[in-house]
């Protein structure tokens, strides 16, 4: 189905259109705000997820292969700056705060972590 209305609105639009009852899920992977970009570890589970619902069999060991490379290399770039290391460890702490009610974020939306100059990993 090819649709060039505006405001088209997804899946939700077309059980609107066609009166029609389409059957939809969402699978979504928080991905911290300090990581821009592509992040393997969430696609991968995504795709763990998505392969289970569907009862498709899956090999992931490429996917997990990146995952873990990925992982590293971030780990070791905060690492190798104190600055950096110090401010993830603090944004982790009040995510983890957060979703144990110790630490409610009043406008519920999660703070902005870094300034335009900071590097995009």
């Amino acid at each position: 189905v090819r649709f060039e209305q505006d405001g088209y609105d997804g899946l939700q639009q077309l059980r609107v259109i066609y009166d029609a009852q389409i059957d939809m899920f969402s699978i979504v992977a928080e991905i911290p705000s300090y990581l821009h970009g592509r992040n393997p570890m969430c696609i991968e589970a995504v795709t763990r997820r998505l392969a289970k619902v569907l009862r498709l069999p899956l090999d992931v060991d490429t996917l997990r292969s990146k995952s873990t490379d990925w992982e590293l290399e971030i780990s070791q770039m905060v690492e190798s700056d104190e600055e950096l290391a110090s401010r993830v460890r603090e944004l982790e702490n009040e995510y983890d705060n957060q979703l144990i009610g110790l630490s409610p974020n009043p406008t519920d939306e999660p703070p902005l972590p870094f300034d335009d100059e900071s590097p995009e990993f």
